[in-house]
């Protein structure tokens, strides 16, 4: 698993593509990047997960944990974007699609930082 960041400056957004399974190792590979990028001060992340094809139990845990984190700061949050329509199946029978904040891309996920907090996926 690749874990590549990308710093946006409008609206200010930390990016983070995922490229490969988010499944062992991986899961931990994607909390320290997110831990590390939240120490260095960004509190508004987009997790590009469209050539991520696996997500296991414990990547979901640290999307969970992580999204706690960030909207407990000011003006923070986490937004998922470019799930495959097997990942936003798991997230919906989770009951995670009222918590988590999905888009169809990264350009969605980047742009709702500047618009309407809503998920355009978990609301059709």
């Amino acid at each position: 698993m690749k874990i590549t960041t990308a710093k946006v400056q409008s609206p200010p957004c930390m990016v983070l593509a995922i490229d490969g399974k988010v499944v062992g190792t991986g899961a931990t590979e994607l909390e320290n990047a997110l831990q590390q990028v939240m120490a260095e001060g960004e509190t508004r992340l987009v997790l590009d997960l469209t050539a991520a094809p696996i997500i296991s139990s414990a990547g979901l845990r640290v999307i969970i944990v992580t999204t706690k984190r960030a909207r407990a700061l000011p003006s923070g949050d986490l937004r998922l974007a470019g799930l495959s329509q097997q990942m936003l199946d798991v997230l919906e029978l989770a009951g995670l699609l009222t918590v988590l904040k999905v888009y169809p891309s990264q350009q969605a996920a980047i742009e709702s930082f500047q618009t309407a907090n809503r998920s355009p996926v978990a609301s059709g």
